[in-house]
């Protein structure tokens, strides 16, 4: 990856991760962000929706772009750009 554009990616702001408890996908997205020392604000169904996952389900909804589906977390943004699953953020960011 290219300098600039790494600097591109610590700039966007905020970074977002939809999770939940007991995830190892989104155990290993959010040490993953922290290694690359990216920021991010993680979401999550226990703590921050009480467990309502029709919430948690409309909040990322609300944010995907139209006609995307999801039906796994974590959920991750970069800015207004989804980003995806863990998968796709190490596509975007590398391990």
């Amino acid at each position: 990856m290219t300098e600039l554009l790494w600097m591109n990616l610590k700039m966007i702001d905020p970074v977002i991760v939809f999770s939940k408890e007991k995830c190892d996908y989104c155990d290993k997205a959010k040490n993953l962000l922290s290694d690359k020392s990216l920021e991010f604000r993680e979401l999550s169904l226990e703590s921050d929706f009480k467990g309502d996952k029709e919430a948690f389900i409309a909040a990322i909804s609300e944010k995907m772009p139209d006609g995307q589906e999801f039906d796994t977390v974590p959920q991750i943004f970069m800015g207004s750009r989804y980003i995806g699953g863990y998968t796709q953020l190490v596509r975007v960011i590398g391990e």
